[in-house]
Order: C-alpha cells, then sequence, then structure tokens
C-alpha cells in the first residue's frame, strides 16, 4: 500500500492511495498528487483486512497483517 497525506481545505487527510499484489498488479494510485509519501510494505506475510478513521474525508488507514 502507497499513498500521500496532504493537506485538503484545512483538514489533513489521506490525499492518494494505491495497492500493489504478490502477482505484480497495481491498483491506483487514485487521488491528488503531491504530499508526504508513506508506504506499508509487507514481506513475509498479507494483508487480511483494513481499518481507518473518517470524517469528511479518509484521516487515516491501516491494515491487518497474517503471516503466509
Amino acid at each position: 500500500m502507497v499513498g500521500s497525506v496532504n493537506d485538503l481545505n484545512g483538514e489533513t487527510c489521506i490525499a492518494k492511495l494505491g495497492f500493489a499484489t504478490n502477482f505484480g498488479n497495481t491498483h491506483g494510485p487514485f487521488g491528488a498528487a503531491g504530499g508526504k509519501e508513506f508506504s506499508v510494505p509487507v514481506v513475509d506475510g498479507r494483508i487480511v483486512g483494513f481499518f481507518g478513521q473518517y470524517d469528511k474525508y479518509l484521516k487515516a488507514i491501516g491494515v491487518y497483517l497474517a503471516p503466509n
């Protein structure tokens, strides 16, 4: 998972979000360019779920991981 955090209309939020699979497929990134980049590399495991926080915009996102 990759993305960026930026200010949008005075609120800090997830501005861009993208995903890559273990098969090499990519989805996104979706959203606006710019901001502070972040990534969640998953080496020995798999993403099994997501959690987050939102208001008017997506404020935070995280992943639940499980071993392979």
